[in-house]
């Protein structure tokens, strides 16, 4: 009787299509990036765009100036009451949002671009949060009319990274760009 051979694969044979596969798999993570990062920041651009304009509409259907107080990682919403400022308590869409660890917003507004610092005081008269002048604030007026602003999102101690834009131009209207290279702006 003749041994017969039996089929299969060599230690050999195997870890060179493992290599390959890492090889392969290597290639194609790198080519794709950081999708992750970057849908983070859209759908930021995405919330924040909903939220300015159900602040614009609510401003104008309640005859109410409102402001959106902007922080490099947080922005919160507050309306006028006799003097000052005061936050938005009883809205449940329009408080007060933390970015997901890792963005910052910047802000441009009339030629100038900066990163927002905010300072906080409290009332001593008022259970209400309410903040000092000096905050970075764009305004929805009563009238529709929003202060034209663009806010970009972008990674946080990163200032050549994909950013999104949010933009509103004096009529209100709102919108968003995005990704976009620092070049690109």
């Amino acid at each position: 009787m003749r041994p017969t051979r039996q089929a299969g694969f060599t230690l050999l044979e195997l870890l060179v299509v493992v290599a390959l596969i890492g090889v392969m798999l290597t290639a194609v993570v790198m080519s794709v990036g950081d999708g992750g990062r970057e849908k983070n920041m859209e759908n930021e651009a995405k919330r924040l765009v909903a939220v300015i304009k159900l602040a614009r509409d609510e401003a104008v259907l309640l005859s109410q100036e409102l402001s959106m107080v902007i922080d490099v990682t947080h922005y919160d919403f507050q309306r006028y009451d006799k003097k000052k400022w005061l936050a938005l308590q009883d809205e449940r869409i329009l408080i007060r949002h933390e970015l997901q660890q890792g963005l910052e917003l910047e802000l441009e507004m009339e030629s100038f671009i900066f990163t927002p610092k905010r300072k906080k005081s409290s009332s001593k008269d008022n259970d209400e949060e309410e903040d000092d002048e000096s905050a970075v604030r764009v305004y929805f007026l009563s009238s529709g009319e929003v202060q034209p602003f663009i806010l970009y999102i972008r990674e946080q101690d990163n200032p050549d990274s994909i950013r999104f834009k949010v933009m509103a131009d004096q009529e209100g209207e709102i919108s968003w760009e995005g990704p976009l290279q620092a070049e690109d702006i």
